[in-house]
Parts: C-alpha cells; structure tokens; sequence
C-alpha cells in the first residue's frame, strides 16, 4: 500500500496516470490509469488579482469610467465563477455613483460616474482583502470636446 500526494499549482483538466514498476520490468498502470482529474483554482487571493482598465486612472465629468477585476487564486489562477465580495469605497471629492457587475467567470465589470472634478482615491477590495495596487490615486476632470474639422 503506497500514499501519494500532490499540490497541483495550475488550474486545468489533467490526465492523471499512476503506474508501478516491479523491478526492471515495465511501468504497470494501476487500476483504471490514466484518471481524468478537473483541477480546480483554489480561494480567491486579492494580491495575485488583476485590475486593469481607464477607469483606474481617470474619468471625465459625468461620464461613464469602467475597469476589470480578474479574480486569482494564490497561484494565479482565474477563478471559474462569480460570487466574490467586490467592494469599492471612494474618498475625496468625486463622490461618485459605481456598479459592480459579477460576469460569472472569475471576472468583474466596475462602471462608476461622478457629478464633480477633482481628484479621489479608491480603495478596491475582494474577499475582504485590499486588490494589488490598491488604493489607486484617480482623477476626474472636466469633459473633452472633440470638434472635427472638414
């Protein structure tokens, strides 16, 4: 009787083959080898989480800025489904409305608007626990006017 373990790090369907050999013959599958194993990633961990997008930067006034959050296990991970607490707390002068949208593949959609220029900070957590990179130093300014000459 033998014991084995193993901690896979990478989230991914695995053919898992166990095999002996007795002395200097051939490896023997064991059982029903090779096993299909569905490795699964592990806890949401909010330092190995991605955040990317504009709306991490800057916004114009009254209009619609967006980011991502990727949501990573601690080996990097994505995780496969949604349900994490994603929360967002503002200070500064912005002040603004925002919307989380859980998509219900690890990722999440964040659109926020604010009434009023000025700079701000956000302060992103999931899980409880601040995302890398944050608290993010954000500017909202007044709206650009393209004009198009002819």
């Amino acid at each position: 009787r033998f014991e084995v373990r193993y901690t896979p790090m990478v989230s991914l369907p695995l053919l898992l083959q166990l095999a002996v050999r007795r002395g200097a013959g051939p490896d023997e599958p064991i059982g029903a080898s090779p096993f299909a194993v569905d490795v699964a990633p592990g806890e949401v961990c909010a330092e190995r989480c991605d955040v990317r997008g504009d709306g991490l930067i800057g916004a114009e006034l009254r209009r619609p800025a967006t980011f991502v959050v990727v949501a990573r296990d601690a080996y990097g991970n994505q995780l496969r489904g949604g349900g994490d607490r994603v929360h967002l707390s503002f200070r500064g002068r912005c002040n603004p409305t925002a919307h989380v949208h859980d998509r219900g593949d690890g990722s999440y959609g964040v659109a926020w608007a604010s009434g009023i220029t000025g700079d701000c900070v956000l302060s992103l957590t999931i899980g409880g626990a601040p995302v890398r990179g944050s608290p993010f130093a954000i500017a909202v300014g007044p709206n650009r006017l393209v004009v198009n000459s002819w």
